[in-house]
Formats: structure tokens, C-alpha cells, sequence
């Protein structure tokens, strides 16, 4: 009798066991929940600046003017303004740019379709592309300037406009490898107030005596290398460095 029930308890055991098993293996996979969707950003827009240090048509020369709208579910418009070295500005005509396209234009024809000379502009000087966003990163602005029939161009990417330093400076370096070389330094203000600073040149011989240089609003300063150097500079190479201070 005992070992009969013993037989029936073990066997019903067993079978709730392997009832449980299967009812286990037989359950869906547990998957995590699906990912919330989100949509584009609310779109708020402020007025927003780049720019970009240099642009020149002088003899020989050209500009263009390339914008690339980063934003990928609006439109850009936005407004090439051009700055003559000392500042003064000078609107284009507003350029509607799709969701990620990059749009081009040779600044020689368009500153004849917005009915300005040369003589206006003056040889050289900066460039702000201004437009409605959410952050500067929206646009994507610089200037391309080519020596005519020659290989080699000159980007100036843009910047935010008043991107925030506290105190610090800029290196780089010169180099003059023969009498007819020609080395420029282009120094942009893009703020809407003064800077000052002091800029130091060296070389492997000597170290020349600090510069002051101080741009207004919008100006732009472009500074021959040889003709600071002097003739023993030629087939030389240095450093330069521009001091800023502490900002206000």
C-alpha cells in the first residue's frame, strides 16, 4: 500500500514537472519594449551668424561662396553679407537652401546681380552668413578663394560669430622660400565690438619685436609677412603668434 502511494505521488510529481517545462518552452521570448519614436526637434528659430575670415576679387583672383543647410527637415534661408575690410557690409540676395544641399555661388556675379562695384567693396574683407535657426551648426558656411589659372585653393571655413574665448591666442607659422614668394596673415573680427591684441613673429635667427593690432567691428587687416620681415627673412621659416587678452 505504501509503496503504491509513494509510486502514485513520485509519478504526479513528475508530471506536474514536466508539464511545467514545456508550458516554460512553449512561452513567447521576452523582447524589450519597443523604442519611443521621436520626431524632428520643435522647431524655434533665432536669428544665427557665421562667418567667414576672407574673400577677395582683386585682379587675378575669385571667391566663392559655399552654404550647406545641415538641418534635415527644414529649409534655410540665408543672406551672404559682405564685409569690406573696414567693416561696412553689404547684403546679397537671401539664398533658400533645401535640407542638406549645398548651394555655390561665384561672388563676383553675385555682387554685379545685387548692383554694387568693386570700387563699393573695396579689394578685400570678411563675409557672415546670417539665417533663422536653432544653433549656428545649422549652416555650414566658407569662402573658396582661387589664384586664377593656377591649382591651389584657399578655404576659410566659417565660425560661429562671437564664439566665446576667454583669454589665449593663435599659432601658426610663416615661410618665404624664395624672393618672389608672397605670404599674407588675415586677421577677421567678426565680433561687433574692438579687439586688441599683440602679435609676435620668430624665426630660427631672431625674434622680431611685438605688434599691436587692434580690428574694429567687422574689420578685416591683411598683413604682408616680407614686408614686416624684411629682406633677410627670404628663404626662411617661423613661427607667429597672436596674444588676445582676457575677454570682458
Amino acid at each position: 500500500m505504501f509503496s503504491s502511494s509513494y509510486r502514485a505521488i513520485s509519478a504526479t510529481s513528475f508530471i506536474l514537472l514536466c508539464s511545467s517545462l514545456l508550458g516554460a518552452q512553449s512561452a513567447p521570448p521576452l523582447h524589450p519594449p519597443n523604442p519611443k519614436v521621436l520626431g524632428p526637434a520643435k522647431w524655434n528659430p533665432s536669428p544665427q551668424e557665421v562667418s567667414a575670415a576672407y574673400w577677395t576679387l582683386e585682379p587675378g583672383w575669385s571667391t566663392t561662396l559655399e552654404m550647406r543647410n545641415n538641418v534635415i527637415h527644414h529649409d534655410l534661408t540665408v543672406t551672404p553679407v559682405i564685409r569690406a575690410s573696414t567693416g561696412q557690409e553689404t547684403p546679397l540676395a537671401p539664398v533658400t537652401i533645401a535640407p542638406q544641399h549645398v548651394i555655390a555661388l561665384d561672388l563676383r556675379t553675385a555682387v554685379t546681380a545685387a548692383n554694387r562695384t568693386l570700387s563699393q567693396l573695396g579689394p578685400f574683407g570678411s563675409v557672415v552668413f546670417r539665417f533663422d535657426g536653432l544653433y549656428p551648426d545649422n549652416l555650414f558656411g566658407a569662402t573658396i578663394v582661387r589664384r586664377e589659372g593656377e591649382p591651389i585653393d584657399f578655404h576659410f571655413d566659417g565660425q560661429a560669430a562671437g564664439s566665446s574665448y576667454t583669454s589665449g591666442g593663435i599659432e601658426g607659422m610663416w615661410w618665404l622660400p624664395a624672393v618672389s614668394s608672397a605670404d599674407y596673415l588675415i586677421l577677421s573680427n567678426p565680433l561687433k565690438k574692438t579687439v586688441v591684441g599683440t602679435l609676435a613673429l620668430s624665426s630660427a635667427s631672431a625674434s622680431h619685436r611685438p605688434i599691436a593690432v587692434s580690428l574694429g567691428p567687422g574689420q578685416t587687416k591683411r598683413i604682408d609677412m616680407r614686408e614686416v620681415l624684411g629682406p633677410s627673412s627670404i628663404g626662411a621659416v617661423g613661427g607667429l603668434t597672436l596674444s588676445l587678452p582676457e575677454r570682458n
